[in-house]
């Protein structure tokens, strides 16, 4: 994974306040929902990694976990690129392709 990718996402519980919701309004994809009386709910699924919502949290509830899941397809055969989500949003795609065009552009 590139290194500006932190990789997934993890919420604290305890370190999120019942009535906080900062993080909800930050995020692009609306990945992140708060339902009244209930904790943070994040589908990685919509994510797109962006870090909006960390850069948003207050209490820094949410945090990158450094981990990089790359399984499947890349253990047999080399993977180039790798677009996360399952479904991936297509923010997701957009940026996958991005990246890969400016590759592209790079190589010799």
């Amino acid at each position: 994974m590139p290194d500006r990718h932190g990789g997934a996402l993890r919420v604290d519980a305890a370190k999120c306040a019942d009535s906080c919701a900062a993080c909800v309004p930050a995020c692009p994809t609306h990945a992140i929902v708060r339902e009244p009386g209930k904790r943070v709910s994040l589908d990685l699924g919509k994510c797109v990694f962006c870090s909006a919502c960390v850069e948003a949290c207050p209490p820094h509830a949410i945090t990158h976990t450094k981990a990089q899941v790359l399984n499947g397809a890349a253990a047999v055969v080399p993977v180039d690129l790798f677009i996360p989500g399952c479904p991936p949003h297509p923010l997701t795609i957009l940026d996958g392709l991005l990246r890969f065009l400016d590759r592209l552009e790079k190589s010799p």
